[in-house]
């Protein structure tokens, strides 16, 4: 088992100046009998037709259910698009506590019914009893090309509030959450590496600024940040998943993480949740080192889990594992306590690194014209007990050719006696491709020194 956040520990500098580097709520697809002679049960059923005729159920649909002395209960569809209640009789007002997307549209649901002592009501959710968003009737439904996959929307939307959190030369990822005044949401490991006033967080590819710490909780992983609040202005925060009388998640149900894992920029995979533990998801959703912190969301766009470790074996991908947002609740309060009393974090903004890459094809071209011998002299330099080595890009390429010719030497050696031809032979400079610039930083325009005890 492993958790995610962990960078190569380094000192850059970029040309131009010092940087561091969510019970069960799907109850049956048909009406349960009532549990006494005066109970009676609500059944409902969530359907949506395309522009070809087809019915599309709504799976995991979020529902509040309230009756008229204002009791509520929270419900959520199944994967058939079902939810069956044993309620008392009256009359309640069903709606959507979020909306669904739909061929491009955000829908949601709202109206009254009324529960017969003994009976069962039947209701539809439709396009014809649809409402938008904003609370306009749906009156048509567009072409079925027009629908977005669920992930594009997903990312689209929360792309402004997934963030790189820098801790050091370390990192991880982190979302800004709908509470508070506006804090982010991360793991605990995520900034346990470094002070807290090493901190940072990048906001885009242009915009890092210092972030402060405002609580941490080893035991559940989380830790809470906040930034100033000028760089938050237009930024939505991700809504913090509230699972009152339901599961978090069910088997089976379409997760998604985003974050920044590995040495990528901002992405976003998709699974599904195989099982949901005391505390945590445990998911096949593909999160890596760098993802730690970031979140992991339900169909609906809410948080539901905190991404945080991974286990894997041998041979087969591995599973991942995510925190329930439920377990940030001693976090945020203890937050809550220090945002009113410390001040705000800095406004200014920090170094960024290059954002261009050099041409890989121009690298290699270059470094077959440079002398090894003169870029092994900045390599393991014995400097106060510690090693010290300087890399360039072109370095990094100089080093793989030094090795060819210390290491490697003999196998050329034996291929050239044997006869084969030039372009089959081992060449580790050969190997570095075209594709290199999108696994690493071995492109970007700085100067990397490693120091080593």
């Amino acid at each position: 088992m492993s958790r995610l956040a962990d960078a190569t520990v380094r000192v850059v500098l970029v040309l131009v100046g010092l940087v561091a580097v969510g019970a069960a709520s799907a109850m049956a697809n048909s009406p349960e009998p009532p549990h006494s002679a005066a109970d009676g049960s609500l059944h409902i059923t969530a359907a949506l037709v395309d522009g070809k005729m087809q019915v599309h159920p709504v799976p995991l649909h979020p529902l509040i259910v309230t009756s008229a002395q204002a009791e509520t209960l929270n419900a959520r569809t199944n994967l058939e698009g079902q939810v069956t209640l044993t309620v008392r009789p009256g009359t309640y007002i069903v709606s959507s506590a979020a909306p669904t997307t739909f061929q491009g549209q955000r829908i949601r649901w709202r109206f009254s019914v009324s529960v017969a002592a003994g009976g069962v009501a039947d209701v539809t959710l439709t396009n014809d009893n649809a409402l938008m968003e904003q609370g306009a009737s749906i009156t048509g439904v567009a072409p079925a090309t027009s629908e977005p996959d669920l992930a594009s929307e997903l990312f689209r939307t929360n792309k402004g509030s997934v963030f790189k959190v820098e801790a050091g030369l370390a990192h991880g990822s982190g979302f800004l959450a709908d509470t508070l005044s506006g804090v982010i949401l991360t793991n605990a490991h995520v900034v346990e590496s470094t002070e807290p006033t090493n901190l940072a967080v990048v906001l885009d590819a242009h915009t890092r600024v210092r972030a402060q710490l405002l609580a941490r909780d080893p035991d559940a992983d989380i830790a809470v940040l906040r930034i100033h609040p000028n760089y938050l202005k237009g930024r939505t925060g991700i809504r913090l998943q509230n699972p009152v009388g339901r599961a978090p998640a069910i088997p089976g149900e379409r997760l998604f993480a985003m974050g920044f894992p590995l040495t990528q920029d901002l992405t976003i995979t998709a699974g599904i949740a195989s099982s949901v533990r005391a505390g945590a998801v445990i998911s096949d959703v593909n999160i890596n080192p760098g993802n730690s912190g970031g979140p992991l969301l339900n169909a609906d766009g809410e948080a539901v889990a905190v991404n945080t470790f991974g286990e894997y074996a041998e041979h087969g991908q591995g599973v991942s594992g995510s925190i329930l947002v439920e377990r940030a609740g001693p976090a945020l309060a203890r937050a809550a306590a220090e945002e009113v009393q410390l001040p705000l974090p800095p406004a200014d903004s920090l170094v960024t690194l290059p954002v261009d890459h050099f041409n890989v094809a121009s690298l290699k071209a270059y470094a077959d014209t440079a002398s090894v011998e003169r870029y092994k002299k900045l390599a393991k330099v014995p400097v106060a007990g510690f090693e010290v080595s300087v890399l360039t890009p072109v370095g990094v390429l100089m080093a793989v050719k030094a090795y060819e010719n210390d290491i490697a030497g003999d196998r050329k050696k034996r291929e050239a006696r044997a006869g084969l031809p030039e372009v089959q032979r081992f060449s580790e400079v050969r190997e570095f491709r075209d594709w290199s610039e999108y696994v690493g930083e071995r492109t970007v325009p700085v100067v990397s020194i490693a120091i080593i005890p």
